[in-house]
């Protein structure tokens, strides 16, 4: 299977090295903001390099505009930058960036991450991860979440990768809690500058898009959440 990556990268000697080093995989390149959208939404990558700042603006910008539209992209992001800034890199894995790598970094290094993110996508698309929980589904090797109603009409939702990932997380173990710690970690690891008080932002808007469903996600007072099913005449 040859994974489609997208380069987003202005310096010509990087943009060289990561041909190089990214030469087994089918490579789009680009070097501004300008029309990036648009190859973003048609290409169908499978993963995304993206320079933090680029000649006519910041990538996070960029990402911050799809998630208002509920458009970010499904596939894993890295985003690389030429400095170490704690608030972007923060703002990044707000929005859901799998990885926040800082230049110089290990060619070596980052291929194998690149690898083994790729390896994880080729697991979901062989394997069926239909999640349920009452009326709820979520497809996880499609990210797609939707709701079956009464008359068999479904209703489709749409998630940010983030969203989709914390719902995932709490629908796969019902009635189980999580401390926000654990949720973090499942989702972006050990490595992060996320604070967990973003979680609660996330699930306040989860609960807003689940609302027709007979699923309830929880406050655990002082620890976390989880989710619930209610009865029959619940939402």
């Amino acid at each position: 299977m040859l994974y489609k990556l997208l380069v987003v990268e202005d310096n010509e000697s990087d943009r060289a090295l990561l041909k190089n080093l990214f030469q087994d995989y089918d490579l789009i390149f680009a070097e501004r903001i300008l029309g990036l959208e648009k190859i973003i939404e048609e290409s169908a990558v499978d993963l995304i390099f993206l320079d933090l700042y680029l000649p006519d603006g910041s990538s996070i910008e960029l990402l911050q505009r799809l998630a208002a539209l509920g458009r970010l992209p499904k596939c894993p992001i890295i985003v690389v930058s030429g400095e170490m800034d704690i608030a972007q890199k923060i703002l990044a894995y707000s929005l859901g960036v799998d990885d926040f790598i800082v230049k110089p970094f290990s060619l070596l290094e980052l291929k194998y991450k690149i690898e083994s993110k790729l390896k994880r996508i080729r697991r979901l698309k062989n394997q069926k991860h239909t999640l349920s929980l009452g009326n709820l589904f979520l497809d996880e090797s499609q990210q797609k979440a939707w709701i079956k109603n009464n008359d068999d009409s479904i209703e489709n939702i749409r998630l940010t990768a983030l969203e989709f990932k914390i719902l995932a997380t709490l629908v796969r173990n019902p009635d189980q809690s999580f401390s926000r710690d654990t949720l973090l970690q499942n989702i972006w690891g050990n490595d992060t500058f996320v604070i967990d008080r973003n979680i609660d932002t996330h699930i306040a808007h989860l609960r807003k898009k689940i609302i027709s469903t007979r699923c309830r996600i929880e406050t655990i007072v002082g620890f976390g959440y989880k989710i619930l099913l209610q009865g029959e005449n619940s939402c």
